[in-house]
């Protein structure tokens, strides 16, 4: 039969009592309140999805769940905990904004850092090509060579590796100017200047021989560094001083000397630069025989006996007095300027007695320097000066 529950509950002739249908009537009507609300969470938890663009499964059909449980009194004072894998419309929606916003500032970056880096590369391709052109480009037609009586241009120019077309560019200065002083030992000095686009000058100035060895067979020729400029030089010139007491280990032109004796290059060069230093020129020789009887020769005929080298200042500050005070007026007797004899310096014509000066009015600064008592340094009309 195809009647309905309420037919077969309002039939006279039924099975069930008044008790029984009205209490089947209320469970029915349960039932139909129940299914109604599933339905409506059912749909409202589709809506969320949607909304939330997050994928999900699809609700279980047929799953009928338990009547929910009534909460005693401490569960419902116990403080709620964030749900599980549960948010808000809105919530979701937001949280989906902001990674939507982060990702598209990440791809800007990202895509920004790509362009920078491709106008970067693109410089340094462009810089690369136009120097690679550039240096092949831009060629040395002109060598102007000057300052030089010794050399000529074309023994100046293969020193300089300038025979075949250089690159402006490319060129060495520093190596090239090097070369040439190393392989033209008379030069003393070479600078090379570009003068764009396409000429080099050559500015040269040529050494003038300052000190001389004899080897018995001929002279080493040396400029004030002790560069070796010739090896076999016969006269030693007029400027150039004679070294005697020395022996030569290696003297090659070009090169800087190499002595086998006791005293060192920095040693003798302190000691020409301390002549220098006091203005005392025209020295004609130096004699290194015995390091504590050095003596120094000027204008061949002034003889300055520096015994040791110790306390070179303060005996040369004395013999500079003595050359302005005596020997500049006196062009004819050879004069001995000696530091040797008991601590004192001694000035007299050779082969006589001291010469007699006047007191120094004014006394160089290098020749103020205390005694080893701690006195000062004085001159005295007999011509002898405390150095001691």
């Amino acid at each position: 039969m195809n009647r309905n529950d309420n037919d077969i509950l309002g039939s006279g002739n039924s099975r069930f009592s008044d008790e029984d249908r009205a209490r089947i009537a209320q469970e029915n009507a349960g039932a139909r309140r129940e299914m109604k609300r599933r339905l409506e969470e059912r749909r409202a938890s589709e809506r969320v999805k949607t909304e939330a663009d997050i994928p999900d499964s699809p609700p279980e059909k047929n799953k009928i769940s338990s009547p929910k449980k009534q909460k005693t009194a401490s569960e419902k004072n116990k403080p709620k905990s964030p749900s599980k894998g549960k948010t808000t419309g809105s919530s979701q929606t937001g949280s989906r904004n902001d990674r939507v916003k982060g990702s598209q500032q990440e791809r800007k970056k990202h895509s920004k850092r790509n362009t920078n880096l491709i106008i970067a590369l693109f410089f340094i391709v462009a810089l690369s090509f136009i120097v690679i052109f550039a240096a092949f480009a831009l060629k040395v037609n002109t060598v102007e060579i000057e300052g030089s009586e010794r050399y000529s241009d074309k023994t100046v120019t293969q020193a300089a590796g300038l025979v075949q077309p250089v690159s402006m560019i490319l060129f060495n200065a520093e190596h090239a100017e090097n070369k040439i002083e190393t392989s033209l030992p008379f030069i003393e000095n070479a600078e090379i200047k570009r003068k764009w686009p396409d000429k080099l000058l050559v500015t040269l100035e040529d050494a003038v021989p300052a000190l001389a060895v004899d080897t018995g067979e001929g002279y080493i020729l040396m400029n004030r560094s002790l560069k070796v400029l010739d090896d076999d030089a016969v006269t030693i010139g007029e400027d150039a001083a004679l070294l005697r007491g020395v022996s030569v280990a290696s003297s090659v032109p070009g090169t800087v000397i190499e002595f086998t004796d006791d005293i060192s290059r920095d040693e003798f060069l302190a000691l020409i630069r301390s002549f220098e230093e006091f203005g005392i020129e025209n020295i004609t020789e130096y004699d290194l025989s015995l390091l504590s009887d050095v003596t120094v020769v000027l204008e061949h005929r002034v003889e300055i006996k520096l015994g040791t080298l110790v306390g070179s200042a303060k005996k040369l500050g004395f013999a500079r007095y003595v050359i302005d005070k005596t020997i500049n007026s006196d062009k004819k007797h050879p004069i001995v300027i000696d530091f040797t004899a008991d601590g004192k310096a001694y000035a007299r014509i050779k082969n006589d007695s001291n010469v007699s000066f006047d007191e120094p009015e004014t006394v160089l600064p290098e020749a103020e320097s205390t005694t080893a008592a701690g006195e000062e340094s004085t001159s005295s009309a007999d011509g002898s000066f405390s150095v001691g």
